[in-house]
């Protein structure tokens, strides 16, 4: 499970920076981090759940975790923003490992390999 989150979230890092190919086509590709939300998730790992409740004064519900998806999705200002990280409704930091031009472009060529599809 932790190994499927670090692959994701370096899927939703990386691939916005890959996919800025798309320029001139009036498609926009950035990441959202949504926060900690409270969500049916946690529902099979006691440890888990006994955690998020421990902390549930900092959870978001799923309403106001989606709301950078919401904002990205609608906002006018961000038509042209592309290749971002957005976290809170605002342009967020991203650690070094996750602007690795070579490390995207490597894993979207894994990706592409193993679903048997070519992307020019």
């Amino acid at each position: 499970m932790i190994v499927w989150y670090y692959f994701n979230t370096a899927v939703l890092v990386l691939y916005p920076s890959v996919l800025c190919c798309c320029a001139g086509s009036g498609v926009t590709v950035n990441s959202v981090h949504p926060g900690s939300v409270r969500s049916e998730l946690v529902r099979h790992s006691t440890m888990m759940a006994l955690v998020f409740r421990l902390f549930s004064f900092f959870i978001k519900t799923p309403r106001e975790g989606a709301q950078t998806s919401v904002y990205c999705a609608v906002a006018e200002e961000l038509e042209s923003v592309t290749g971002k990280h957005f976290s809170d409704c605002s342009p967020a930091f991203v650690a070094p490992q996750g602007r690795n031009e070579e490390v995207a472009k490597r894993l979207w060529d894994v990706s592409c390999d193993l679903l048997g599809i070519q992307w020019e």
